[in-house]
């Protein structure tokens, strides 16, 4: 069941969004970007692997906001102050997908850049990205990536995920 819901979001989310996304270029995104949302994937290595690079992104970006579970709060804590939005089960609909609550809040904050980390799809994570209004979105190449990111990087997902972070990063900031 969970697999049809799926394939079915992903269907109507590809006829929203075909041919939406117009040409970026990198070293002026970052220029002028006021406020970003970095996505952090629901992975433990992952989430212990991005926090060594917080200190690096604040010296990037005058103001920086990640979407992070609530589960992993406690790998992040001593990376604070961080400004962390986060989520858990309850902010999640019967679907896997975010309540309004959630997207609502999202909104408010109005991010020129949205950054999602994930290395696989994650439904959520991407509908999120999908109802936020930002001009540039900035991913990994993955399967449905297309329909999210104006722009994909496609890595190896045999690599350290130091390194494939690391290189994500240099690229983002070349």
């Amino acid at each position: 069941m969970q697999k049809i819901i799926r394939t079915l979001i992903y269907s109507y989310l590809r006829s929203v969004h075909k041919n939406q996304f117009g040409r970026i270029s990198i070293p002026n995104v970052v220029k002028k970007t006021k406020k970003a949302l970095f996505i952090i994937p629901e992975d433990p290595l992952a989430v212990s692997t991005i926090k060594s690079f917080t200190k690096f992104l604040g010296r990037k970006f005058s103001s920086i906001t990640y979407l992070v579970d609530m589960k992993y709060v406690g790998q992040i804590k001593d990376s604070l102050p961080l400004k962390v939005i986060l989520y858990d089960l309850n902010s999640k609909n019967k679907f896997g997908l975010p309540k309004k609550e959630l997207l609502n809040r999202l909104r408010i904050e109005s991010f020129d850049l949205i950054v999602d980390l994930n290395l696989t799809d994650s439904l959520f994570h991407n509908y999120v990205i999908h109802k936020l209004n930002s001009s540039t979105k900035i991913g990994f190449y993955r399967k449905n990536s297309d329909l999210f990111n104006n722009l994909q990087l496609k890595v190896s997902t045999k690599e350290n995920l130091q390194e494939v972070y690391a290189g994500f990063f240099k690229f983002l900031f070349i």
